[in-house]
């Protein structure tokens, strides 16, 4: 009879018939090349050990600690030639009553091979040592040296050592007391692991038993789908060759809330990086905080954030079934859920994910930790989407309860939140960041990267040209965004003659100009449609004509009403709106098909849980207020955007979209200019900036206002410089030359603090990149030799937006004798992500630097490795012994 249950099946190929002047016995491989055995089994072997597998004859070299006959009577064999062998998992969990099984070679008639089944009894103390007791079968000389599988773990959970003459009893050496004998096996029986042909063959239930840090057949298939889902771009461009998510993402950078210490100011966000892709920003953000809030203005990446980590994450485990987390991409509003936790989330994702998973997910799949000793990464997007104060509360509570439960983590992205809740959040240990915007370098990656994805012959010539272009333009401080760099990526290469936009409404308007039109060029809908209706006959023909050329505002109007917060269905309100066009020989649900197809070809459109949404919310918002401005009057129109208050990138749409069609609104900037306070004066620079006509007589007044609010020469508090350091940033779009003194003198003063000075450096690099980076650099020397460690956030800036720069002020700032030892040490170790040669020539320099504290050098050479420099690290370690 031949075995058919896998594992079993697998236990036996893996054991080797071994013959010695002992007599014979069993072994089995524990590890590539190495057998295990009982040490009486081979005793009185001076070298070489014979024994039999599948048919081959082997010669095992017997482990030098392995002679003898001491406790724990295990022995290692070496396989002296190649071969292709499985080799067991070992499992030391064992509980009363576990059913067991083995498989030896006795001495008889079944010396071929034989089987036996046990049941675990619990332990069994002997004279040297602790062993397994087992009970069910009497076994006969030859089984010595046999694994036992546990098959409740699925792994072996030790070695049959000694059987009783009276008793069907046995003894085993436990898995524990293998790995502790021999060590060096516990790098293939520990995670990760690399045994995955017999990890493979689990159960989802063994695997949770054995405590196996492993993923399932369950979690692989959702990890599948998972990946599957967020490959996809957040922005949704459906053009033809548009690239998936992890083929244009660039890595970011963000700056903490907390103003903590400069070593925490600062952090690599996760994403691709010549000299080490991705993993040193995953460390980071996963390491100093168990929970991490993420926020971003429109389009600052935050979703591209949250999908990359859960690309990246889910390759990991599906490639070398090993990550630090499981990913969970889970929109914000699921939080916010009557349900318990588990089910809300399963109930979310199942949505969210839709035919990408073969079946839902079961309402307690969220209960426990998906693989034992990992947890889930929560990667709640869009807090901010939660449009009522009560449900965010709620959102939030539910992720501050949980704040140090072993099942989860969190990572929350999302727009700028209430200063409560963040504070709550911030209460609860979460760290908080803001994502910072891309540098000049990263926006020209960002275009040849699309360019060489959307198929053009020399996209490097053509991302120049594009970068030299949106320098001339007046809207080149939008491309630091990388949901507006993605559209002018898009939109140059669409038309590269037409050039840049003009303004931020220009670019949407061509942006969503551009992907409407693709369902003529590459779609045909009205073909396809009228293919629909044909049927029906002419009068249905003539609706789906009348149906086409209304759709741009049917859009228009479904987001207005999504915006003032309607969130019925798209497709029932579309219906609702267009029953007078539907003809009465029309089926509803025909209709309905039409309706449906249009909105899925429109381009601006996609369909997420089976429910339609737009690309992204700032085309929702742009198309809008494109609705809203249509029969506004002139009195309204103002109270809309300069006092009814919300999301500012709406009020900035909805001003020039009345511009457009005759609306002034000079009286209502002029009144908040002068009466308003200072957020008012910059929300009136911003519509300017964004090139939204308002008159010179406002223009003339705006400069003056923000040029007082930013002359001051007081230090003042941080908020009171915060203010002066913005107003004086969006002066220079309206005047360069009386913005850029105050933001400099801001940068210069010695009386201002640190931070202040590098806020206002930073802010010059967008307007005046050189000067800018100089400013930073100078800071960096400013306060290294004030011996500051504000030096390394300044370094940390500089190094953003000029590598070369950046890198040699973290190497001024490693060879300063003058400031913190470990400082030293931690920029030696940060300049290694960019140019790994010069950080060993630093670290090795910091070594044998006898002016540096002992430990310091210590870690020095352990991350040099003591093999590097031995008699200094001989010399160092016996320095510290006492």
């Amino acid at each position: 009879m031949v075995l058919t249950d896998r594992l079993p099946l697998a236990l036996q190929r893996a054991t080797v018939s071994l013959s010695s002047q002992a007599g014979t016995g069993t072994g089995f491989f524990v590890a590539p090349r190495v057998v295990l055995t009982c040490a009486h089994v081979v005793s009185g072997e001076d070298g070489v050990v014979r024994g039999e597998w599948q048919g081959s004859h082997l010669d095992l070299r017997l482990d030098d600690r392995s002679r003898g006959d001491k406790p724990p009577d295990l022995a290692a064999l070496h396989l002296q030639t190649p071969a292709d062998h499985p080799f067991v998992a070992l499992a030391p969990s064992v509980s009363l009553g576990d059913d067991l099984w083995s498989w030896g070679y006795p001495m008889g008639s079944y010396s071929s091979g034989d089987s036996v089944t046990l049941k675990y009894d619990g332990p069994s103390q002997r004279h040297d040592g602790e062993l397994i007791r087992a009970s069910g079968a009497r076994l006969t000389p030859g089984f010595s040296g046999a694994p036992v599988l546990n098959r409740r773990t699925g792994g072996v959970c030790g070695v049959v050592r000694l059987g009783d003459r009276k008793d069907p009893v046995i003894r085993l050496v436990s898995a524990d007391k293998i790995l502790e004998t021999y060590p060096e096996l516990s790098r293939h029986h520990r995670p990760p692991h690399t045994n995955i042909e017999w990890l493979d063959l689990l159960e989802d239930e063994q695997l949770h038993a054995g405590a196996w840090r492993y993923p399932s057949r369950r979690v692989l298939s959702y990890l599948k789908a998972l990946r599957g889902f967020v490959r996809s771009h957040p922005y949704a461009v459906p053009l033809p060759n548009t690239p998936p998510l992890s083929t244009v993402y660039l890595r970011q950078h963000g700056v903490s809330l907390q103003r903590t210490t400069e070593d925490d100011s600062l952090i690599n966000l996760p994403g691709p990086q010549s000299a080490d892709p991705g993993l040193s920003g995953r460390q980071q953000l996963f390491t100093r905080h168990r929970n991490t809030l993420i926020l971003g203005r429109p389009g600052a990446g935050k979703s591209s954030l949250l999908r990359y980590v859960a690309e990246i994450a889910s390759r990991d485990w599906l490639l070398t079934k090993d990550c630090e987390f499981v990913p969970v991409y889970v929109p914000g509003r699921a939080l916010s859920s009557r349900n318990s936790f588990s089910a809300a989330l399963a109930a979310a994702v199942s949505r969210e994910l839709g035919t990408w998973l073969d079946a839902s997910l079961p309402d307690d799949w969220f209960s426990r930790q998906p693989i034992p000793g990992v947890p889930w990464l929560l990667l709640v997007d869009g807090i901010d989407e939660i449009f009522t104060v009560d449900g965010r509360r709620e959102a939030l509570n539910s992720i501050t309860h949980r704040r140090s439960a072993e099942d989860y983590r969190f990572l929350i992205a999302s727009r700028p939140l209430p200063k409560q809740e963040i504070d709550q959040l911030l209460r609860a240990g979460t760290g908080a960041y803001e994502i910072l915007p891309f540098s000049p370098d990263q926006l020209l990656t960002l275009a040849e990267q699309w360019f060489k994805a959307l198929a053009f012959d020399q996209p490097r010539p053509l991302a120049e040209r594009f970068r030299a272009e949106l320098e001339r333009s007046r809207i080149a401080h939008l491309a630091r965004v990388p949901l507006l760099a993605t559209m002018l990526c898009v939109v140059f290469a669409g038309h590269p003659a037409q050039g840049i936009p003009h303004s931020r409404a220009e670019l949407y308007e061509r942006f969503i100009t551009l992907l409407m039109s693709k369902q003529y060029r590459h779609v045909d809908i009205y073909e396809r449609l009228d293919r629909r209706a044909k049927p029906y006959g002419s009068e249905a023909r003539r609706a789906v004509r009348r149906l086409l050329e209304r759709s741009r505002h049917l859009l228009e109007r479904l987001a207005s009403t999504r915006h003032r917060g309607d969130q019925r269905p798209f497709i029932d309100l579309a219906q609702t709106w267009t029953a007078s066009l539907r003809p009465s020989c029309m089926p509803e649900d025909e209709w309905a098909q039409i309706l449906e197809d249009l909105l899925r070809q429109s381009g601006v459109m996609t369909q997420r849980r089976g429910e339609f949404v737009f690309v992204h919310m700032t085309v929702e918002e742009y198309l809008a207020a494109q609705y809203t401005a249509y029969n506004l009057t002139s009195e309204v129109a103002n109270y809309l955007v300069f006092f009814q208050g919300g999301e500012q990138s709406y009020r900035q749409f909805l001003a020039h979209a009345c511009v457009q069609r005759g609306i002034s609104f000079e009286a209502g900037a002029l009144n908040i200019l002068r009466n308003g306070k200072p957020d008012d004066a910059m929300f009136v620079a911003a519509l300017l900036r964004d090139g939204v006509e308002l008159g010179d007589v406002v223009r003339t007044t705006a400069v003056n206002r923000l040029g007082r609010m930013s002359a001051s020469s007081k230090p003042g508090d941080s908020a009171a410089v915060a203010l002066r350091t913005g107003a004086a940033h969006e002066l220079v779009y309206l005047s360069p030359e009386k913005g850029l003194t105050p933001l400099r003198g801001i940068a210069e003063n010695p009386r201002v603090s640190h931070f202040d000075r590098i806020e206002a450096a930073k802010k010059l690099v967008e307007l005046d990149f050189g000067l800018g980076v100089g400013l930073l650099r100078d800071l960096v020397d400013a306060f290294t030799s004030t011996k500051s460690g504000d030096c390394l956030q300044a370094a940390r800036y500089l190094l953003e937006f000029d590598a070369s720069l950046g890198l040699e002020a973290l190497q001024r700032i490693a060879r300063n004798p003058h400031l913190n030892d470990w400082t030293r040490l931690t920029v030696a170790v940060e300049i290694g992500e960019w140019d790994k040669s010069l950080s060993r020539t630093i670290l090795m320099d910091l070594a044998v630097d006898s002016q540096l504290g002992l430990l310091c050098r210590l870690d020095a050479i352990e991350l040099l490795g003591v093999d590097t420099v031995p008699n200094l690290a001989a010399s160092l370690y016996d320095q510290r012994l006492p």
